[in-house]
């Protein structure tokens, strides 16, 4: 069966320990990310090499793009590699290129050490990644239902540009009343953590789980907000997977309700 994974953001042990509990219950479990491998987490060198090992096109494990796996490319490709073509020894650490306000910049400098022989391939895998996957399954009573896993969200009108539908798949927050451009397709998607007051404000109060998954009107959130669990103790800030033949949710640790 296909299974969805929400923003991993660095959160290795969470990833091995979600993909732990699908693939014993599931063999033959596949697996598609919604992006933002990076930043946040304290496991990024980890999850990076996992993810430059693991994700493929059409493998096992693959995955749609993050906006901040495309600004940490848009990092390296216009900041970090002209710097670097200047200081080919690294040695004036201090003067490195600003990263935003996130600390990738941070995991290249001190836990890759700038060794461009791992740093170079998992630029370029971040890079090659889809903006978003459609995927059709069948469910155990012989219903198709199509999905678009797209990290923020999905620009499905005709006259859309094709900037405007990159941005809506990186950038866009339009969680408020769910999916209703596009009916014939259910969106997954994570970008905006469920933890967030102004996602589980907008929805059924006495539904809303912050910090697992939640659904709006075709459209399920899969961002628990794993990488925030340390900052928001009053939430479970899970990694989040949901199958998507039987809609069974999957945490990384035991949720008591």
């Amino acid at each position: 069966m296909n299974y969805v994974i929400g923003d991993v953001h660095g959160c290795y042990t969470e990833l091995m320990a979600l993909l732990r509990k699908i693939e014993q219950q599931d063999n033959d479990a596949q697996f598609i990310f919604v992006g933002d491998w990076v930043d946040r987490g304290t496991g990024q060198m980890a999850t990076l090499l996992w993810m430059l090992d693991n994700i493929s096109e059409t493998g096992k494990y693959q995955s749609v793009r993050g906006n901040h796996d495309q600004d940490a490319w848009d990092w390296f490709r216009t900041k970090y590699l002209p710097w670097r073509k200047w200081n080919q020894n690294c040695e004036k650490e201090k003067s490195m290129p600003p990263y935003s306000e996130y600390d990738f910049y941070e995991v290249v400098q001190n836990d890759f050490a700038h060794n461009m022989n791992l740093l170079e391939p998992i630029m370029e895998k971040l890079h090659t990644l889809p903006y978003n996957k459609l995927i059709e399954v069948e469910t155990k009573n012989n219903i198709k239902i199509k999905y678009r896993i797209a990290h923020a969200w999905h620009e499905s009108r005709e006259d859309a540009t094709n900037w405007q539908k990159i941005q809506a798949n990186l950038y866009v927050r339009k969680f408020s009343i769910g999916n209703r451009e596009n009916p014939d397709e259910i969106y997954v998607h994570g970008h905006t953590p469920t933890i967030v007051q102004d996602y589980y404000m907008c929805g059924n109060k006495k539904s809303e789980r912050p910090g697992m998954i939640s659904y709006r009107e075709n459209a399920i959130n899969v961002d628990g907000g794993c990488c925030f669990q340390r900052e928001m103790e009053q939430f479970p800030c899970m990694l989040c997977g949901i199958c998507l033949e039987t809609l069974e949710e999957f945490y990384c640790d035991t949720v008591e309700n």
